[in-house]
């Protein structure tokens, strides 16, 4: 069984900030079929990226959607109690994975990052830079929740990087460490 819907939206075109109704700006789906069911959310814009589909840059529109569709995604997430999966990469955008979880702990003096697969190359690469990032602001002698707020607003994302729309969670480290275990 198929189902979906059309979904209308606001977003922001220009640098303005003005935001414009577009009509079917998703499209939310669901299949079934015996014991597998399927979610998926496709898009109808580019407004979500910082370049258009023609490569010119739209960073005022990037930075005014981007952190809205990072948000619809965590809460379908949420909601559904599963990871998303992104779709393949395109000519014109690379869907992002989630490498690991940065944590903190001011009562414990302590801050790290915890990769979601220890053997894969790029998580490990990762998780260097993000633990090298946090002891360089232990070494300027800020506390670990500001060193991962100083570090999760890096322009530098060869290492990845902290969704704009991702809000700082509460969770025990053994919680964490079971989420990043898969």
């Amino acid at each position: 069984m198929d189902a979906y819907v059309q979904c209308s939206g606001d977003i922001v075109t220009g640098a303005g900030g003005e935001l414009v109704r577009q009509e079917n700006l998703f499209r939310l789906g669901a299949s079934s079929f015996a014991d597998f069911v399927t979610v998926d959310l496709v898009t109808h814009t580019d407004v979500w990226l910082p370049y258009d589909l023609k490569g010119r840059h739209r960073q005022e529109v990037y930075t005014a959607n981007g952190p809205r569709l990072a948000a619809v995604l965590r809460d379908l997430s949420e909601v559904l109690g599963s990871e998303t999966d992104p779709d393949d990469s395109t000519y014109f955008a690379k869907p992002t994975e989630t490498l690991g979880y940065l944590w903190a702990s001011d009562a414990e003096n302590a801050a790290s990052f915890e990769p979601l697969d220890v053997g894969d190359n790029a998580s490990y690469h990762a998780g260097l830079a993000w633990l090298e990032r946090l002891r360089s602001a232990h070494d300027r002698g800020l506390s670990p929740s500001a060193a991962l707020a100083v570090v999760s607003a890096t322009a530098d994302t060869s290492a990845g990087r902290v969704a704009p729309a991702c809000e700082p969670r509460t969770v025990a480290l053994a919680v964490l460490r079971d989420r990043s275990r898969g």
